[in-house]
């Protein structure tokens, strides 16, 4: 009867254990904000028109890393960055940085450095966002060849939806 018992338990606990999701599935897919936004402020200065479109966080997908528990890729660039996730909560590991492209002849190049980005799932296609970065650009002055180090803040809190594929989201 022991005996019996016994591999009663324990075959309850095997029966318990796939129960559990895998908290990271939530977040795989492209996403997008739709409320909020990411705001860009360049104290003391205009804001340098190549920056203005090198803000692609507002369009992101998330896919499984291979060196982290996610990675974001950020709309039409290579950037990415890579998030640990714990429940419904996925961090970015801090101080990551990338370079983006603009296609501009004043500022060619920009670099996005972020502080922090942190992704709570409200359930698998609404989430809530929030990150801190700067983007930084050499702005040239006119045709004497000297150049303006500009560094701006990126700051972004809002709701993110998951987009259907095929609907010109961040990976279409």
């Amino acid at each position: 009867m022991k005996t019996l018992r016994w591999a009663m338990l324990v075959l309850a606990a095997l029966a318990g254990c796939g129960d559990k999701e895998d908290p990271v599935l939530k977040f795989v897919g492209s996403w997008q904000y739709v409320t909020g936004m990411p705001m860009l402020t360049c104290p003391g200065l205009p804001i340098p028109a190549g920056m203005l479109p090198t803000l692609p966080l507002a369009m992101f997908s998330l896919e499984r890393g291979m060196t982290s528990d996610l990675q974001a890729t950020l709309a039409r660039t290579m950037c990415v960055f890579l998030f640990d996730v714990k429940d419904k909560v996925a961090t970015a590991r801090p101080n990551q940085m990338c370079s983006v492209m603009t296609g501009r002849l004043d500022t060619p190049t920009v670099t996005v450095v972020l502080t922090s980005w942190v992704i709570t799932a409200a359930d698998a296609m609404n989430a809530d966002s929030k990150f801190v970065g700067q983007v930084k650009a050499a702005v040239p002055l006119g045709m004497g060849g000297l150049v303006l180090p500009v560094t701006c803040d990126v700051t972004g809190t809002g709701n993110v939806q998951k987009t259907p594929p095929g609907d010109g989201g961040a990976t279409d």
